[in-house]
């Protein structure tokens, strides 16, 4: 399935190639091992969206080392994809800045204004499994959105192979009375979503994409922000922040 064609319904493996704008952040921890716990979205070939509570919220000994792009399986890069071998190995690339939103405040249990820009060390050459997403320049009214990333499976167990869910885009009476999304106290800069079924694999890794598809184009509606360990398992909600609200941020920090 190319990376436009919108997907079918339900909890799926991705593709070589589908999705082509995850990125995963990588960490280097006091002990010099490496490992990601973070994701992020490509915006354009210098530029890296992700949440700021995942490169503010670390631990001390934690350094954010670098971002890996066109990661789709873990285990292999070499794959026999529908029938058509090809190596399409991920790259690695350096970090020159992080800009976190300057009213972004670490303690903040409402993660208000949970957003960060990543600027890579050097411009990225567009592949076919290498692509920027489409930003949105005006509120959607959509109901079902995707998550795509690793994340834990419903057994707990994180997955090695890109997956791609669906997620119920909460209304404000929604989240209001069922799924208590008001107990987090979400702004109108921030989107409350629950999974559409109860024991799914998960897919929601922090700073990671929220997608609305429209007009057989994909557009980053939201970055991952909190409530995503079970990536909305059951009633439980997940919070993105709305990349909406924060286009002229974006557009004014990016250069």
């Amino acid at each position: 399935m190319a990376a436009g064609a919108e997907p079918q319904f339900g909890v799926q493996a991705t593709r070589i190639g589908e999705f082509p704008w995850t990125a995963l952040i990588e960490y280097e921890r006091s002990n010099g091992h490496l490992a990601y716990h973070c994701a992020g979205t490509l915006i354009n070939q210098r530029y890296i969206l992700t949440a700021a509570n995942c490169v503010s919220g670390i631990p001390r000994c934690w350094k954010v080392h670098g971002v890996r792009l066109g990661e789709w399986d873990f285990i292999t890069s070499d794959v026999c994809d529908s029938g058509h071998a090809a190596s399409w190995a991920p790259i690695d690339i350096g970090i020159e800045e992080i800009v976190v939103h300057s009213e972004y405040k670490r303690f903040d249990e409402r993660q208000r204004n949970d957003i960060a820009l990543v600027r890579l060390s050097s411009d990225v050459q567009y592949t076919a499994h290498i692509q920027p997403i489409c930003l949105p320049f005006q509120n959607t009214t959509t109901l079902i959105a995707y998550t795509v990333g690793w994340g834990i499976t419903a057994k707990g167990v994180a997955t090695h192979r890109k997956m791609m869910t669906h997620l119920s885009v909460l209304n404000q009476k929604e989240y209001l009375s069922v799924y208590k999304c008001n107990e987090f106290n979400i702004t109108s800069a921030q989107i409350c979503a629950r999974s559409l079924v109860v024991h799914q694999t998960g897919t929601c890794d922090p700073g990671g994409q929220l997608l609305h598809y429209h007009g057989n184009e994909y557009y980053l509606i939201g970055v991952g922000s909190f409530g995503l360990q079970n990536c909305g398992t059951g009633n439980a909600p997940v919070v993105f922040t709305k990349v909406v609200e924060y286009i002229d941020w974006i557009e004014s920090t990016i250069y």
